[in-house]
């Protein structure tokens, strides 16, 4: 018995030994850690994603905890208030986002030029060069954006990834591992964008792709709000300036611009033939509605006497840039050399756009000269029929001579021009000169 309780006892007390030896290592060791962090923790979705830019929730909480400030794209809005509350602190809110492929040129609509083998990676094929998508900025599809999410949020549909909304997260992953960097984060809700990074030349999209911008910047000029620049052949949206009032969707002559919800956005076939014309049907009554009504307006507006708003518009424009030509010419020799041409611009402009209501018509130099020289050959008539009785009895029908050439140089008068008793008080008047 004796022989077994010796060895329980030594053991017993070799456990209570090291036990306390740990106690006093784990006090003398002790870090002191903010409890917060572990409420902070709780409250995040232990994605572990770095979609906030640090190593893991538990480095994000850390990070809040300490004063940083930051935002999780997984996090829920009402999550995210309640980390402000308990770390007495306002966060910086951050509009949710979704990622979006910017590409939709499927099979049905795009140019392959072969069958692609090797490593099933866009990173390794555009590494190499060697893709069956003839469009060098298109989507490569071999699904490496799928395997770096890890919520489901993406597919590969007809050879393009397409983003399932309800599953995003914003977590950044799919931005990251495409290789073309087609995948980018638009504010969440917004419904016009354009699907396309191609910095082609029009000529060579047109070539490869029946829906990619061929850079007309027909959308540029119609948008009222300035929220679509141009940049290297490719038509870009300003999402802060964007009122969705769907001008460049009316006006894209290839359909490329889309109008969706993105709680929605699915992309098929059919979605992008009858869909979209669906919703520029609508578009376009609604816009000729618009246009019906500013068109009453205008024409009311020129009854009354004035002017149309949009043509007083390119009118100061035109002479603003009259005057600033003027200007710089005055400063810069070289440029006032070519202030002629630039003059001759500006005014054919202007003239285009007539004389502004209330103003003296303009006159033809060569028009009044020609007046004044009638007027002056009637004169002299008149003072010749004075001193000449029979030349006197010719006088009304050389005064109707020169007076039918005075109508016809009056532009309201053109038809004086083709009255055979004017004509021949005209040939009288050529006989009297």
């Amino acid at each position: 018995m004796i022989e077994v309780l010796i060895p329980a006892g030594v053991m017993g007390g070799l456990g209570l030994l090291l036990s306390l030896a740990l106690l006093l290592a784990a006090k003398k060791f002790y870090v002191y850690e903010d409890p917060r962090i572990g409420q902070v923790e709780e409250l995040l979705p232990g994605a572990n994603c770095g979609g906030c830019g640090k190593a893991g929730c538990k480095a994000f909480a850390e990070a809040l905890v300490a004063g940083e400030d930051g935002t999780c794209p997984v996090c829920s809005q009402d999550a995210m208030a309640e980390i402000a509350r308990l770390l007495g602190k306002q966060l910086a809110d951050a509009e949710p986002v979704v990622a979006h492929v910017m590409c939709e040129g499927l099979q049905s609509s795009a140019s392959f030029n072969g069958l692609y083998q090797g490593i099933n990676d866009c990173r390794a094929a555009h590494l190499v060069g060697q893709v069956d998508r003839v469009c060098s900025y298109g989507c490569i599809g071999m699904g490496t954006c799928v395997e770096a999410c890890a919520f489901d949020a993406i597919e590969i549909y007809n050879h393009v990834a397409r983003i399932i909304p309800e599953n995003c997260v914003a977590c950044g992953k799919c931005v990251e591992a495409c290789p073309r960097e087609l995948i980018v984060m638009i504010p969440k809700g917004r419904q016009v964008f354009i699907p396309c990074k191609s910095l082609d030349s029009g000529k060579v999209v047109s070539k490869v792709c029946e829906i990619g911008c061929i850079g007309c910047q027909k959308c540029v000029k119609v948008c009222p709000s300035d929220a679509i620049w141009f940049n290297d052949n490719l038509a870009e949206i300003n999402y802060e300036k964007c009122t969705q009032c769907y001008e460049c969707v009316v006006a894209c002559p290839r359909h490329l611009i889309k109008v969706r919800d993105l709680a929605e956005f699915m992309v098929t076939e059919e979605d992008l033939k009858q869909g979209f014309d669906t919703i520029a049907e609508a578009l376009w009554t609604e816009r000729a509605r618009e246009k019906a009504e500013a068109e009453k307006q205008r024409q009311a507006e020129l009854a009354a006497g004035g002017e149309d708003p949009e043509t007083a518009a390119k009118r100061a424009k035109f002479q603003q840039g009259l005057d600033d030509a003027r200007a710089k010419a005055a400063a810069d020799p070289e440029y006032a050399k070519k202030l002629p041409k630039i003059e001759a611009g500006f005014l054919k402009k202007l003239e285009e756009l007539g004389p502004p209501p209330g103003a003296a018509p303009a006159v033809d130099p060569e028009l009044e000269a020609k007046r004044q020289k009638i007027q002056q050959a009637l004169d002299d008539a008149r003072a010749k029929a004075e001193n000449d009785p029979e030349y006197a009895k010719r006088l009304p029908k050389i005064e109707a001579g020169f007076k039918a050439k005075l109508a016809a140089l009056d532009p309201a008068s053109k038809a004086a021009e083709h009255d055979p008793a004017e004509i021949a008080g005209s040939q009288t008047g050529e006989e009297a000169q």
